[in-house]
């Protein structure tokens, strides 16, 4: 199980697009994109309840988001993934932050490694990957249309063999703002 951003259709209509034909990538599919905040692993059915209580009434204010700009984890010459990032990165943290610390408080571990909140385009194989400088060079500027991020979605991940199938098991409202 994972905490995630789901994507409006229209952000995801955009993303899709931004594509090329790059050896070894496997493209997310339409139901794959999303953005990732904190992994919880194997939740046990008796912990349910306890991730419930440690996200009701999450104290943080709704946001736009803006996805912007494309990047890779790896050398661009042979890369893990490739992602879309976003803008501002600063609400996206700090939502982080929140979560990982009700969470933690609930006896979950969290993950120790920088966040860096982005949404992943394409994956590569240990073998076969790459170059991808050429749609490094033709996204990096792109931007897709910004949406409101008014809550934190709980998703089951089931994997497959045609990748991952995420189904959405909850909805955690943000504060709406708005007056």
């Amino acid at each position: 199980m994972f905490l995630g951003l789901a994507l409006p259709e229209p952000v995801k209509d955009c993303l899709l697009t931004w594509n090329a034909d790059i050896v070894g990538a496997r493209w997310q599919r339409r139901d794959q994109l999303h953005l990732t905040l904190c992994f919880l692993g194997e939740v046990a059915p008796e912990r349910m309840p306890v991730v419930f209580r440690a996200l009701e009434d999450l104290d943080a204010p709704a946001f736009v988001l803006e996805p912007a700009g494309v990047d890779c984890f790896g050398d661009p010459g042979k890369p893990r993934n490739l992602w879309a990032g976003v803008r501002p990165e600063e609400p996206v943290r700090a939502l982080y932050e929140a979560l990982c610390q009700r969470l933690g408080r609930s006896g979950f571990p969290m993950d120790t490694r920088r966040f860096h909140p982005h949404i992943t385009l394409a994956r590569f194989g240990r073998r076969q990957a790459g170059p991808a400088n050429a749609f490094l060079d033709q996204y990096r500027d792109h931007v897709a249309p910004g949406f409101t991020v008014d809550g934190v979605s709980l998703f089951l991940s089931q994997p497959g063999p045609d990748g991952s199938r995420y189904q959405r098991l909850a909805l955690f409202q943000l504060k709406d703002t708005r007056t």
